[in-house]
Order: C-alpha cells, then sequence, then structure tokens
C-alpha cells in the first residue's frame, strides 16, 4: 500500500486484508474454505474474548465497542 493511501487511513479492504492475515497467523496456515473461515473467525474471536476478561476487560462490553467501530467503519464506504 502507498504512503499516501495511508495518509488517509486504512480503507475497510484493508482491514479486511490484516484481519485475515493475522487469523492465518492465529490458525498457522491457510484457510481454504469458508467454512474453515467461519470456524477460524469463531475461534479467534471467542479467544479474544477469553482474553479480554482476563485481563478484566467486559467481554460484552467489548463486543459493544467493536460493533459500533464497524459500523461507522461500515457507513464511511471504501475507496479502491
Amino acid at each position: 500500500m502507498s504512503p499516501e493511501r495511508w495518509s488517509r487511513g486504512p480503507t475497510n479492504s484493508d482491514r479486511a486484508a490484516s484481519a485475515i492475515l493475522a487469523l492465518t497467523e492465529y490458525r498457522s496456515g491457510c484457510i481454504r474454505s469458508v467454512d474453515e473461515l467461519e470456524d477460524a473467525l469463531t475461534d479467534l474471536l471467542t479467544d479474544l474474548l477469553h482474553a479480554a476478561k482476563s485481563q478484566a476487560i467486559p467481554p460484552h462490553a467489548l463486543l459493544d465497542r467493536a460493533r459500533m467501530h464497524y459500523d461507522c467503519e461500515a457507513d464511511q464506504g471504501d475507496e479502491t
């Protein structure tokens, strides 16, 4: 990605690509199907909620906050 694009901030496509890279690392390999992707996303989200709770961060409050961020970013659309 060019520095000019980063100066405007990441796009939703950039965010999704970064998440897939993190998810692939979390799963230690390639995700080959939509079913595997859904399973990996569920497992990662669940483990992140466990991590939050272990640090005294209320998981449901974290989900609410993440949903607000997602809704705001989704409303912005995406530049490609």
